[in-house]
């Protein structure tokens, strides 16, 4: 996530904050996906699914951080479809 982080904050580095942002909340979406182990299976279709979910869940904890938990949400797809996640051999194509 690191790389990733870097990578776009040199491109857009009024976001650099929401990328951090975005690393702090990656283990939170784990922990909702009851994933816990060293390897995390799930595919890109139930990845979106339950990052909607958790967006749900997120926006009844926090109403009033709807703007930057959308942000977040959107950021965790961008970097689980990042060239970062092939580029380090992250998926396997079926």
């Amino acid at each position: 996530m690191d790389e990733w982080i870097e990578e776009n904050s040199k491109t857009n580095p009024a976001k650099e904050e929401a990328y951090q942002i975005t690393k702090v909340a990656l283990p939170w979406f784990m922990r909702h996906l009851n994933q816990s182990g060293s390897i995390y299976m799930f595919s890109s279709e139930d990845m979106k699914i339950e990052i909607g979910n958790w967006k749900k869940a997120q926006f009844i904890a926090f109403p009033k951080r709807k703007k930057r938990i959308e942000e977040t949400c959107d950021l965790l797809i961008s970097f689980f479809e990042s060239d970062v996640i092939e580029t380090h051999k992250m998926t396997v194509h079926a």
